[in-house]
C-alpha cells in the first residue's frame, strides 16, 4: 500500500517515483474517510473523533486512491492513442516502436490498478475499523518509533521485519492451540472426581411404609435430563475411578506443545506486544521509505492500529 503526499509521485514498487500526475489529480474532500450511516450522521471516522497524525494518514490514503484513480484514466488515454496511431501508420519501424510503447503502457496500467484495488481495499478496511469502535473508545496518536537502518536498505529492514511477524504470528496460532501438560491433565481429573463425588450424594428416604434409595444427578447442560453416570461413579468408588482414568491419560500421545494456563496466558500476552511493536515499526519504516522516495507497499492484513498509529482505549467510569 501507498503513503503519498501531496507533492509525491506515483512509481513502480521499490524504485524512485516518476511520471507525475500531479496536475490531473482530484480535489480530495476534507471529509476523507468519514462515512455518512443509515441516519445520515458521521460515523466513527469522524474527523473530530481522530488524533492529528492518524487523521492526517487517512486523508492521505484517500488521496493515494484517487491519484491513482486519475493516473489509471491518463494512462488508458494514453493507451487509446498509441492504438490509433498503430493503426494509422504505414512504417514498419514506427509499428515496432508503437507495439513497445503500448505494452510499456499496459504494464504500468496493470501496476497502477493493483495498487489502486490494494489502497481501495486498505482505505475500506480502515473505514469498517473505525466505524465499529465502541461509542466510548478515546483516540490518542501513539509515539511514532525511531527509525534506526544498520546498513540496510529500507526494502531490506521491511522484509525483515516481516520475517519477524510471520514467526510471531505463527508462534501465537501454535500457543493458542497448545495442550496442556500432563501433570496438568491429572491434577484436573483429581479436582473433578473430588467435586462431582461431593455434588453427587444418594437421597436415603424411610419411613414405615416405603424405603428408597435415589441417586439422581443430570449432566450439566444437557437439552433433556440425562443421568450423569460418570459422576454416580465418582462417588461410588473415587480411588478406582481416578485409578481407570490415570491409566487412560498415560495412554494419550505427547503433545509437541503443552502449557499451563498461566504460562499460555503469559506467552500470548507477550507475543501481542512484540507483535504490536513489530507492526508499528514496520509501518513507521514504509512511511519513512515514502518520504525518501522509495514505494514500498504495506501488508494487506497490517493491523490498523499499527497503520494509523492509533492508541486506543476505553473512556474510565466516571464515579457515581
Amino acid at each position: 500500500m501507498l503513503r503519498q503526499t501531496a507533492s509525491s509521485k506515483i512509481g513502480t514498487s521499490g524504485s524512485k517515483p516518476h511520471g507525475s500526475v500531479d496536475q490531473q489529480r482530484p480535489r480530495v474532500s476534507n471529509h476523507a474517510g468519514i462515512t455518512p450511516n443509515a441516519t445520515g450522521r458521521q460515523t466513527m471516522t469522524d474527523r473530530d473523533r481522530l488524533p492529528p497524525r492518524a487523521r492526517a494518514k487517512i486523508f492521505t490514503f484517500a488521496e493515494t486512491e484517487a491519484s491513482l484513480m486519475t493516473a489509471i484514466h491518463a494512462n488508458q488515454t494514453q493507451i487509446r492513442e498509441l492504438e490509433d496511431a498503430l493503426a494509422m501508420t504505414t512504417e514498419d519501424q514506427r509499428k515496432l516502436d508503437l507495439h513497445e510503447m503500448i505494452a510499456q503502457r499496459r504494464e504500468v496500467q496493470t501496476t497502477h490498478r493493483a495498487r489502486h484495488h490494494a489502497i481501495a481495499d486498505l482505505n475500506g478496511r480502515i473505514r469498517r475499523y473505525l466505524d465499529m469502535l465502541p461509542a466510548d473508545a478515546l483516540l490518542d496518536d501513539a509515539k511514532p518509533p525511531k527509525i534506526k537502518l544498520k546498513g540496510e536498505t529500507h526494502q531490506q529492514a521491511v522484509a525483515n521485519l516481516r520475517g519477524q511477524i510471520v514467526k510471531l504470528i505463527s508462534e501465537r496460532g501454535q500457543v493458542e492451540r497448545a495442550a496442556l501438560p500432563i501433570a496438568e491433565i491429572k491434577a484436573q481429573v483429581k479436582k473433578w472426581i473430588t467435586e462431582r463425588s461431593m455434588r453427587t450424594v444418594p437421597q436415603i428416604v424411610a419411613t414405615h411404609e416405603t424405603f428408597t434409595v435415589k441417586l439422581e444427578h443430570y449432566i450439566d447442560g444437557a437439552l433433556a435430563p440425562v443421568p450423569d453416570i460418570a459422576a454416580m461413579l465418582a462417588w461410588f468408588d473415587p480411588e478406582h475411578f481416578e485409578a481407570k482414568l490415570m491409566a487412560l491419560i498415560d495412554q494419550m500421545p505427547k503433545p509437541k506443545l503443552a502449557m499451563t494456563p498461566s504460562e499460555k496466558a503469559e506467552r500470548l500476552a507477550a507475543i501481542k506486544v512484540e507483535l504490536g511493536d513489530a507492526e508499528r515499526l514496520e509501518c513507521a519504516l514504509v512511511d519513512d521509505a515514502m518520504d525518501n522516495g522509495i514505494i514500498i507497499d504495506h501488508r494487506p492484513n497490517v493491523d490498523i492500529r499499527a497503520l494509523l498509529g492509533l492508541v486506543v482505549t476505553k473512556k474510565s467510569a466516571k464515579a457515581a
